[in-house]
């Protein structure tokens, strides 16, 4: 009895955790999308974006767990230097600066539509 139970706890685990790294997956590329459409990026920049991107969230999501508020704000300071320096590989800095003003702009048509 103690294992079916065990075997249902870690496949429910196993989906909510699926389920969440899809969210992840879904919102970076939307993200990504709408960047590479606005900077007119080719397949190999607009790939590029897309894994760092995608990185930085994931390490985020697992970061940002079970902090305050003030915490978190701490960590995503680190993550947004974090990102910058992997997109300084393939980017220039003016690219970069308009990554994350197209990014702000993105989250603030979404928070739009999400009310």
């Amino acid at each position: 009895m103690k294992k079916i139970i065990l075997i249902i706890a870690i496949i429910g685990l196993t989906l909510n955790l699926s389920a969440q790294s899809q969210k992840l997956k879904d919102k970076t590329l939307s993200n990504t999308e709408y960047i590479a459409k606005a900077m007119d990026f080719n397949d190999l920049q607009k790939n590029y974006l897309y894994k760092t991107m995608l990185n930085n969230s994931h390490k985020g999501y697992e970061m940002r767990k079970g902090l305050s508020k003030e915490e978190r704000k701490e960590v995503n300071k680190e993550l947004r230097k974090e990102l910058k320096t992997s997109l300084s590989i393939e980017f220039s800095n003016d690219e970069i600066k308009q990554i994350f003003a197209l990014l702000k702009e993105k989250k603030e048509l979404d928070k739009k539509q999400n009310n």
